[in-house]
């Protein structure tokens, strides 16, 4: 797996967006394929800034935007909000490329830009600020988000997805992999970089207490909602 500290072609929206003074990380299987997950990598997603900043910016560097494709069914981008995310193609992108039998061996691929999709910070809950200064206190090709940082997003996204969606059966996968799969996350003092809200869930994922599914997204709500009333002191000991 390629990963987002290095300067593979698949990361070449991250560098153009850098240059440009607009942050961005990268987010879902790349993220979390950095910190320990099983994955392969699909479309690019970076969380940015500012989506049509970001967009702008692209656009003149050569990428081209995907409004949609025949029958697409599945994308989990969009169950999403109107304005919460944009797909970009990059310069290289061919449809549906016509692939040589025998494979070339892998010294002769020439890498290439996958699909792109831009996600709002906000609706990711991820703060500006701390986009701008990972991006000033790191180098030019480090792209990666903390983890408890994606972990927040992740469970808050998670909880707030509409029901019976592909967005939520994705986020599902992602928090699922975050306590089954990132050792980190299990590391001591790790709850206590997470939100106050988002702790409880934290400790029943660890706890091998289910997640998944409707029943256990219910509960999960109810108790976020008493301890979103709280600052995360409330008792949720008669949520069962």
């Amino acid at each position: 797996m390629v990963f987002p500290t290095s300067k593979d072609a698949r990361y070449s929206a991250c560098r153009v967006l850098r240059q440009n003074g607009i942050p961005c990380v990268v987010w879902c299987e790349d993220a979390l394929g950095y910190y320990g997950m099983n994955t392969t990598l699909f479309s690019l997603n970076l969380v940015v800034s500012s989506i049509d900043k970001s967009a702008e910016v692209l656009l003149q560097q050569g990428w081209t935007t995907l409004t949609s494709r025949p029958k697409e069914v599945g994308v989990p981008w969009l169950s999403m909000p109107q304005g919460t995310m944009r797909r970009l193609l990059p310069p290289d992108w061919v449809e549906n490329p016509v692939r040589p039998w025998p494979p070339p061996p892998p010294s002769q691929i020439v890498p290439r830009q996958p699909e792109l999709v831009l996600h709002s910070a906000d609706y990711w809950q991820v703060p500006v600020g701390q986009l701008a200064a990972q991006a000033q206190a790191q180098e030019d090709n480090d792209f990666v988000p903390p983890l408890a940082t994606l972990a927040d997003s992740l469970i808050a996204a998670y909880l707030d997805s509409p029901d019976g969606t592909s967005l939520q059966m994705y986020l599902m996968l992602y928090v699922s992999a975050l306590y089954s799969q990132i050792e980190e996350t299990r590391e001591p003092g790790f709850a206590e970089k997470l939100s106050p809200i988002n702790r409880h869930f934290h400790r029943d994922a660890l706890s091998g207490r289910t997640v998944a599914g409707l029943p256990a997204l219910t509960r999960q709500r109810e108790i976020r909602k008493v301890l979103s009333e709280t600052d995360g002191k409330g008792s949720v000991a008669h949520i069962v």
